[in-house]
């Protein structure tokens, strides 16, 4: 039994170190509630743009992967491309669905290769 109390001891150790709060380095964002996260996202909006016209566009890509962020989080917008503009509706294109020399035979959407032709001389 001192066995089993000894291994609980330790694994209560271990346990502890799983739960390790890491630190982002971005203490700005915290407590960002109506126009305080507005002035926010317009001053991540402006930095966004100034790194683009120096062309820093990694420096760039922070500023706005971080307003996607807090736009999907914190105002609960969809910010997926095509989502809002087309009512999530995907656009019908081109169908890719027969090669060249081929034809629909049979049931409908089958695709079966067409047989050539012999030519003899």
């Amino acid at each position: 039994e001192s066995v089993r109390t000894n291994i609980g001891d330790i694994l209560d150790g271990i346990y502890e170190q799983d739960y390790v709060t890491v630190e982002t380095g971005d203490e700005e964002t915290r407590h960002l509630i109506g126009d305080n996260l507005v002035a926010y996202l317009k001053d991540l909006e402006k930095r966004m743009k100034e790194a683009a016209g120096e062309l820093e566009f990694e420096e760039a890509a922070r500023p706005r992967d971080e307003i996607h962020r807090l736009q999907e989080t914190d105002l609960g917008l969809a910010t997926k491309r095509g989502a809002a503009s087309n009512g999530g509706k995907r656009r019908s294109g081109r169908s890719h669905g027969g090669a060249p020399g081929t034809r629909a035979t049979g049931k409908k959407g089958k695709f079966t290769r067409k047989p050539k032709r012999r030519r003899y001389r």
